[in-house]
């Protein structure tokens, strides 16, 4: 590692319940708010609790309107405009800076190769501090692997020197040292340059910022074996898109606090994207033949997950990975690929598209279960392809399915050709089921029980406690 030295860049009836009801209305007095002094000052934290909390979804929401992605035709990938992360800039800069550090990967030994960038500023530091990190295609001639270029702006002069810098032989620490709120803006701009060629390896690439933003960008030409990003305040951004010389990934472990996570995701290895108050809105592109996707989990609090996924690209053959996406408050909505499971849990709703593809073996684990509380919930299960059950099995002859449903409206959409049992029934509420090729049909006041077909062996599971429920198997 060295270090060079960069000029700065620019850029809530009697009379004596209504007595007692008016006395409910009276505004508490002083003497009344020091008897009960702990009850008053709950108030307090609950009130300013409030405020905080509106103020934190105002501020997500506004960034999600700037940087969500618009939808667009598969075939269109390859010309997709990737969307761009729009932080508040400084609206006046008096002064800048600019830094310069450059690695080289060492190779041969035993330990894993890895490099790490990490900004830990304190978390009440945003009010003050912004800015982005961006990971790039850095330039064949570059002299060495790894290039990060910084640039440092500022309202405030004494405010270039509250940025901290560590460098290491492979990590690059950024700190800024925040006092307390003042009417200054810093902002920095992290540039990660990987050179091209010739093509490079690491066993773990880890980015991970405290306010910034974090962009992962296309055509980087390297293979990572494990991917780490986290931004606890900023919004992340994948683009790993339709490529000439992509960066290749194995696994992907992404995660936010309150930011928003979105891009386009190879569909290779493990993929876990973790989110507590941010949503997450993303694309599965799987753009090579040798990719094999593992696994899919996806986890939020209160975020809202949509999932899209670009089939055109897919290849039509049997998948076995498996699928967790689970949100504790958040909708759940989006096109996902079935492989050997399949598990949808939510409090909220869920609306999603299920595309099949076949099986290696009849008696391979295939499994699809949805959980949710309330709402409105659609499940549509899609056919596979032709191509992908030539020479291999029908998903639809031996599935386990579950669709669970609390206070909710339960549809559910399956293909003509799923075959098995069926066990359906709801509590309170009506009760729509629509099939054709039925036997051994057992039906009363807000249950089915049939079998459809005669050679299937799959098992269709449904239960709604108070709502609606609305099934239909097959053509009708």
């Amino acid at each position: 590692m060295s270090e060079k030295t960069v000029l700065p860049c620019e850029d809530c009836e009697s009379d004596s319940s209504k007595d007692y009801e008016n006395k409910k209305t009276m505004p508490a007095s002083p003497a009344e708010h020091r008897r009960y002094p702990r009850l008053y000052h709950l108030a307090v934290l609950v009130t300013v609790a409030a405020i905080i909390i509106w103020f934190d979804w105002y501020h997500r929401a506004a960034r999600l309107q700037r940087s969500v992605l618009v939808p667009v035709s598969t075939s269109e990938l390859q010309q997709l405009a990737q969307p761009k992360l729009q932080y508040d800039k400084c609206t006046s800069v008096v002064t800048s800076k600019a830094r310069h550090f450059e690695y080289n990967i060492t190779t041969g030994g035993s330990a894993p190769i890895q490099w790490h960038f990490q900004e830990s500023s304190p978390p009440l530091a945003w009010w003050n501090f912004r800015g982005k990190v961006a990971v790039l295609r850095g330039d064949k001639s570059q002299s060495s692997d790894i290039e990060v270029r910084l640039v440092i702006k500022s309202d405030d002069e004494s405010e270039i020197d509250n940025i901290i810098l560590n460098s290491s032989e492979a990590a690059l620490n950024l700190y800024y040292a925040y006092t307390e709120p003042r009417q200054t803006c810093t902002e920095v701009h992290v540039m990660i340059l990987l050179r091209p060629w010739p093509r490079r390896s690491l066993d773990i690439l880890d980015v991970r910022t405290q306010l910034l933003d974090v962009t992962i960008n296309e055509h980087l030409n390297w293979e990572v074996g494990n991917l780490i990003a986290h931004s606890s305040q900023g919004t992340l951004l994948y683009q790993n898109s339709v490529a000439d010389e992509p960066l290749v990934t194995h696994n992907v472990s992404v995660s936010s606090w309150r930011g928003d996570v979105l891009g386009l995701f190879p569909a290779n290895g493990n993929l876990d994207v973790k989110n507590d108050y941010g949503h997450v809105d993303f694309r599965l592109v799987h753009y090579n033949e040798y990719f094999e996707l593992e696994s899919i989990k996806v986890s939020t609090m209160n975020g809202h997950i949509h999932i899209d996924t670009a089939l055109e690209s897919w290849p039509r053959r049997p998948l076995n990975h498996t699928s967790m996406i689970t949100s504790d408050y958040g909708n759940i909505n989006g096109l996902l690929p079935h492989g050997s499971t399949t598990f949808l849990s939510t409090e909220s709703s869920i609306e999603v598209k299920v595309k099949t593809f076949g099986t290696f073996n009849p008696y391979d684990p295939n499994d699809f279960r949805t959980v949710t509380r309330e709402g409105t919930n659609h499940v549509h299960l899609l056919e596979p392809d032709p191509e992908s059950i030539d020479g291999y099995y029908s998903p639809f002859l031996n599935m386990t399915s579950h669709h669970v449903a609390n206070l909710a409206k339960l549809v559910v959409r399956y293909p003509d050709s799923w075959y098995g049992t069926i066990d359906a029934g709801i509590f309170l509420g009506p009760l729509d089921f629509r099939s054709k090729k039925l036997h051994k049909v057992e039906r009363g006041n807000g249950y089915i029980k049939a079998t459809r077909g005669k050679h299937g062996e799959s098992t269709f599971n449904a239960w709604v406690d108070d709502g609606e429920m609305d099934i239909q198997i097959g053509d009708i």
